[in-house]
């Protein structure tokens, strides 16, 4: 069903955010403290909202709109970090 597609997708995003924010805090990236601040305080919006979500789809794990507001939720996290990323090693 759409909750285990959605477990597949979901680990795929966890792995690629963690190899990501890695890259970033290995210190392998030029970016400025600044940035690395701007970027955990924005990181740390999406994560309360991922948070929320998973929350609210345990409690009901078939709802469509959860999946999706999750699906927003860990692509804008992984495009942050990409982006991010692409910054600091220019």
């Amino acid at each position: 069903g759409p909750r285990a597609q959605f477990t597949a997708v979901e680990n795929d995003y966890i792995a690629t955010a963690n190899q990501l924010s890695a890259t970033i805090e290995k210190g392998e990236t030029q970016l400025s403290p600044q940035t690395i601040a701007k970027l955990k305080a924005s990181l740390r919006i999406i994560d309360a909202a991922i948070l929320e979500a998973r929350r609210a789809l345990a409690a009901d794990p078939a709802n469509k709109a959860l999946i999706e507001m999750l699906t927003t939720s860990y692509g804008q996290k992984v495009d942050l970090l990409r982006r991010t990323t692409e910054m600091g090693q220019s």
